[in-house]
């Protein structure tokens, strides 16, 4: 055994024992064969950090990997660049090289070293320093780093990842980068191992048939991709179900943080509302109010429905219409909640709000000036407190209960249904179709639900007023039934309507039609027999006094099409489509000057009519188009519309200024910008192919939207795309 005197090494080498020392320096034992060993250099601050952060398998996962990118950038930029976890998890899941679930430290070297070259890009195209980047900027930075993204799959990436000003920031777009990577190298692995199927065609191909370059024109068939996944709901999801077991569990009561019983849940502005009779809202469970309280009472009925001190008439109409079919109501108001087994104090409606069914909850604290309840209740059963709990999770919906004050009954069934909604101007007589009273009687058999209003006039302050016929001016009505009575060779056209007051009916003289009705036809059609808030009314009167019919039409799917068969009424066939418009890529305008050229950059659809409509000796083909802008905050500030053509030529390809006047006749150059949510427009169409070009009134203004077709028969349908020239 030799004995050597050495500096202090950084660290002990693991054949040596320490003996003593001398000085400044360590006496070591060593085997004779071994010469003394260079000190050993200093960690890698990277490997440093990893084994910092790293679980005792010596692997990083999501939560670790999150604070291992905000130290490590904050080390090497002075700033921390703050992934959540939710985005964590997309990089793990994208850094993951071999699939096992995790990261080792030659992943995270690579990952680190990607993220840090994409970084110093994204600086280079991020103009005004915003750590953001517009739709323009992201396509001349996926170019820059080698990506040809074709404008569709861009769109797509801005829905899923673009903030409300449709900006993709840092952070997000390193996601983006890594996801376009791996689909890109999947596919080239699917298409070594099919031989260049076109089926996994998403790239451009060279003779090989295996993809070389990254060139994302569109996706495999049947290939679900994590860039469509749709942003959440405006609504947080929330889970009913495990929220109640733990309420239950810890025997307390539900309390609703995010819409509390307080004045903010009340009023815009946070504020007491100014309500007649009424010092100061307060709020009280029904358990509070009476001695039985039910949720759902002899079941769902529009009797239930009565409208209390708020101008949301609309609304108490929209939810009378959908009752006359409880089973439709039923999805929207789930009826199987109660005051007694298992009371948490909370309950659970679903709207569907901007093409997505969401599930809103709320707590059974309701407003009341102490004694009773002041806005929608049931006045002749006090015990029943479902409208008054959906008035309340409505409210939460759109912000508050003030946000429902002045509305359109359509816009209440389509977000109780999924349903699109058609006005009918029966002021302007020109507008008024020829067959109207046909078209209400088909759209009945169709399923669709109905409501009919009277305006105010300009110059009038009150928000609604009864007059000497007993009708309401500003006021919605639900129609709830259509019947044509026989006499004398003739037919009398008749409605059944329903005031969602509940009381104020139709007192005219029913005028000389409703009189020819013999005494038994009247007593079966409940004509004078109660004063309910529910009457009859002649197809004549509701033409001279009424302002609109509004009409919804119900979107297909297992429950109506159920409904539909029990009541042996038809479906309609319905596609829906979501898009955006994108300032320098898709945000076109209606074609003014001076942006003439830019209309033809909207996104552009197209449609095939083949069959006419059944039960119909026109030879024509209905269609239905709606067109739903996703607005924030429930007040439209973009005026929408569309333009549709009949093609005379059918390329899959969109129009351009050129290819519209020479191949193309204009149907319908301009449809009408509304400041609407939704524009709808009915077509009785020939058989043939049709575009249908959906804009913004103005050019470069953003918004997303959902354009959905309605036909009789089943139709095709598509979006025309461009098609890459590199592509087989």
């Amino acid at each position: 055994m030799k004995l050597k005197i050495s500096a202090k090494p950084s660290r002990w080498p693991y054949n040596s024992v320490l003996t003593t020392r001398i000085g400044r320096h360590w006496l070591l034992e060593e085997d004779d064969k071994n010469e003394l060993p260079k000190p050993v250099k200093p960690l890698d601050p990277v490997k440093e950090l990893f084994m910092k952060h790293a679980t005792e398998d010596g692997h990083i996962y999501a939560k670790e990997l999150k604070h291992f990118l905000r130290e490590l950038s904050a080390s090497e930029f002075g700033e921390s660049i703050l992934f959540s976890l939710e985005a964590a998890r997309s990089l793990v899941t994208l850094m993951d090289r071999n699939r096992s679930g995790a990261l080792n430290f030659d992943e995270v070297v690579k990952g680190w070293n990607e993220i840090k070259a994409y970084k110093k890009i994204f600086e280079q195209f991020d103009k005004d320093g915003t750590a953001s980047v517009d739709t323009y900027e992201l396509s001349k930075l996926f170019s820059a780093l080698g990506f040809t993204v074709n404008r569709q799959v861009q769109i797509a990436i801005v829905r899923r990842y673009g903030n409300r000003n449709n900006k993709i920031r840092l952070t997000d777009f390193l996601i983006v980068i890594f996801k376009l990577t791996l689909m890109f190298e999947l596919f080239k692995e699917q298409q070594l191992k099919t031989g260049g199927n076109n089926d996994a065609a998403s790239f451009t191909l060279n003779e090989t048939g295996v993809a070389q370059r990254k060139h994302f024109t569109r996706f495999p068939k049947g290939y679900w991709h994590p860039i469509m996944n749709l942003p959440r709901g405006l609504v947080r999801q929330e889970d009913y179900l495990g929220l109640k077991i733990e309420l239950l569990r810890n025997n307390k009561i539900f309390v609703d943080p995010d819409f509390s019983p307080s004045s903010s849940s009340l009023t815009f502005s946070g504020s007491q509302p100014q309500i007649s009779g009424v010092r100061s809202v307060i709020w009280k469970r029904p358990r509070e109010l009476v001695d039985n309280p039910r949720f759902v009472k002899d079941g769902l009925s529009r009797h239930d429905l009565d409208q209390g001190c708020l101008g949301n008439c609309w609304f108490i109409a929209g939810a009378a219409v959908v009752s006359t079919i409880p089973k439709l109501l039923s999805r929207c108001v789930p009826i199987d909640q109660d005051f007694d087994k298992d009371y948490a104090g909370l309950f659970r409606f679903n709207f569907y709000w901007y093409g997505k069914w969401v599930e809103v909850i709320v707590d059974d604290l309701l407003p009341t000036d102490g004694r009773q309840l002041i806005y929608a209740r049931n006045r002749s059963d006090p015990d029943e407190f479902w409208p008054a709990l959906l008035e309340k999770a409505y409210a939460k919906l759109r912000g508050n209960y003030e946000a429902l004050d002045g509305g359109h009954t359509q816009d209440a069934i389509v977000d109780m249904t999924g349903s699109i909604s058609e006005t009918i101007d029966l002021k302007d007589k020109s507008k008024i179709p020829d067959n109207l009273y046909e078209l209400v009687w088909k759209s009945y058999q169709m399923n669709s639900l109905m409501g009919a209003g009277i305006n105010l006039p300009g110059n009038t302050s009150t928000p609604e007023f009864e007059m000497s016929n007993g009708l309401v001016m500003g006021h919605a009505y639900s129609i709830t039934g259509i019947t044509s009575v026989p006499y004398k060779g003739n037919n009398i056209q008749l409605l059944r309507l329903r005031n969602p007051w509940g009381k104020s009916e139709w007192k005219g003289d029913y005028s000389d039609e409703i009189r020819k009705i013999s005494q038994d036809e009247r007593k079966r059609l409940g004509i004078d027999i109660k004063d309910d808030g529910e009457f009859w009314i002649s197809f004549i009167d509701v033409l001279r006094i009424f302002d609109d019919i509004q009409l919804c039409h119900l979107q297909p799917d297992a429950l109506t099409s159920e409904i539909a068969n029990d009541e042996r009424k038809q479906s309609w066939e319905v596609t829906v489509y979501h898009d955006a418009w994108i300032r320098g890529l898709t945000a076109g305008g209606c074609g003014k000057a001076p942006y003439e050229d830019l209309f033809w950059k909207n996104p552009q659809f197209f449609i095939t009519l083949k069959d006419v409509d059944i039960k119909d000796n026109s030879g024509l083909c209905t269609l239905i188009a709606t067109l739903t802008e996703k607005e924030m905050n429930n007040k439209s500030s973009v005026a929408i519309g569309f333009k549709v053509y009949k093609l005379r030529e059918f390329q899959r390809r969109p129009l351009d200024g050129e290819s519209a006047l020479r191949n193309n006749l204009i149907l319908q150059k301009r449809s009408g910008y509304e400041y609407n949510r939704e524009v709808t427009r009915r077509f009785e169409l020939d058989p043939g192919v049709y575009a249908l070009i959906p804009s913004t009134y103005e050019a470069h203004v953003e918004a997303k939207f959902m354009l959905r077709l309605y036909t009789e028969k089943p139709a095709e349908s598509g979006l025309l795309e461009e098609v890459d020239k590199n592509e087989l």
